[in-house]
């Protein structure tokens, strides 16, 4: 199989950066697109509360984006990215149905007790919300611990 378009969510933590260096590998292997997108959940949904880097950041996403994007294209990787708001599995299954993408990569963050929570209630949810393949990285318990 071949992946033109890879859409990559980013939630601003360590974790959802873990993907990045596996990505470079797959871009390159499958000369593909990248967008990587970031929703900031809208305050009735469930989604994630902000991490700690975005907090530090000022909560400025659209600066920790460009900066992600530039460290890729640094690196040769064709990349755009993109913000949006809401529920954070919704959009990301209707940003990659939109904008045609062939995978979907994320990391889940792995942590609690129960298997849908260990996967991620947002990747367990793309995953059973869509048709799009996605791929699932699951980062060290170094970095899920920080």
């Amino acid at each position: 199989m071949r992946y033109e378009k890879i859409l990559v969510p980013l939630d601003g933590s360590r974790q959802a950066e873990y993907i990045l260096p596996q990505l470079e590998a797959m871009v390159k292997a499958f000369d593909a697109d990248v967008t990587l997108l970031h929703v900031v959940a809208d305050k009735h949904t469930n989604g994630p509360e902000p991490t700690r880097s975005q907090k530090d950041a000022g909560t400025d996403i659209t600066g920790y984006m460009e900066h992600i994007a530039e460290a890729l294209r640094g690196k040769k990787v064709r990349c755009e990215w993109q913000l949006t708001h809401g529920d954070p599995a919704e959009e990301i299954a209707k940003f990659a149905a939109t904008d045609m993408a062939d995978l979907i990569i994320m990391t889940t963050h792995g942590q609690g007790t129960t298997k849908k929570v260990r996967t991620g209630s947002v990747a367990m949810e793309i995953i059973s919300s869509n048709q799009i393949p996605v791929m699932l990285v699951r980062p060290p318990i170094s970095i899920l611990d920080r």
